[in-house]
């Protein structure tokens, strides 16, 4: 048998290697311009690297830009939450301890796991992804702080938000212009009523074959009218009980 004693720098290259997996390596930066995706490519950022000195021997330097950067989006299966940040935001990005392009860009069918690359590249600054769901001096919005509410809008709190109360169930949607829903398709609401207008609403809406009542005028000549026929000729009108029917309605607006 042939034992196979191996140098000392490949021990030493295998115990710095083992020091630098077992270290969990996350740097500060911001974004320096965004890149929108494509069809089948994901948008990226490049980033600012923050050091944590911006002097070096008395001289201020430019911090490390790195290109191309993917952006980290929080996916559950198909469903996908993003927004497009802006330059100057600032973001958390994670350095993986492998390659990690090969991974992004893996095929959902490969049941090999091929995708998992053989690399000596370890916490290279090449492979993070950036979050940007982390900056400073982000403003708590009046009325987010509603346990198990969820709230999608501005820091701001004005403007277009939205409010889902996992727990009650209300959903709040706030907005300063026109809910558009997308084109060529129809929205149904299903609820024991709905309020238009606000919280207090109590009139209802008219639908085409609901019956139409006389208004005040109209009821008191159709009565005159009535009882001066009748003094003529009794039992020959009849008052009526409502004055017809709604016969036409918007085409796009409908309920039961």
């Amino acid at each position: 048998m042939t034992i196979t004693r191996p140098e000392l720098a490949d021990l030493i290259e295998q115990a710095e290697r083992n020091t630098h997996v077992s270290i969990n390596v996350c740097v500060l930066g911001e974004v320096a311009r965004y890149h929108a995706g494509k069809a089948n490519t994901p948008p990226t950022v490049d980033v600012r690297i923050l050091p944590r000195m911006l002097l070096r021997n008395g001289i201020r330097f430019n911090p490390e830009i790195i290109s191309r950067v993917p952006i980290g989006q929080w996916s559950f299966g198909p469903v996908v939450i993003r927004a497009v940040p802006e330059v100057g935001d600032g973001l958390v990005c994670h350095v993986f301890d492998r390659e990690i392009l090969t991974w992004l860009t893996k095929n959902p069918s490969d049941r090999k796991r091929n995708y998992d690359p053989v690399s000596r590249r370890t916490h290279d600054p090449n492979d993070i992804i950036a979050f940007p769901s982390i900056r400073p001096n982000l403003r708590n919005p009046s009325g987010t702080d509603t346990p198990r509410q969820i709230y999608i809008g501005h820091e701001s709190g004005k403007g277009t938000h939205l409010k889902v109360n996992v727990q009650t169930g209300a959903i709040a949607l706030e907005a300063s212009s026109t809910v558009d829903t997308k084109a060529g398709t129809s929205t149904t609401i299903e609820a024991a009523s709905v309020k238009l207008g606000g919280p207090t609403a109590t009139l209802g809406v008219a639908r085409i074959t609901d019956t139409v009542g006389a208004d005040v005028t109209m009821a008191t000549w159709i009565a005159a009218v009535t009882a001066f026929v009748n003094g003529a000729a009794p039992g020959t009108a009849i008052l009526p009980s409502d004055f017809g029917k709604v016969s036409s309605a918007s085409s796009k607006v409908k309920s039961e």
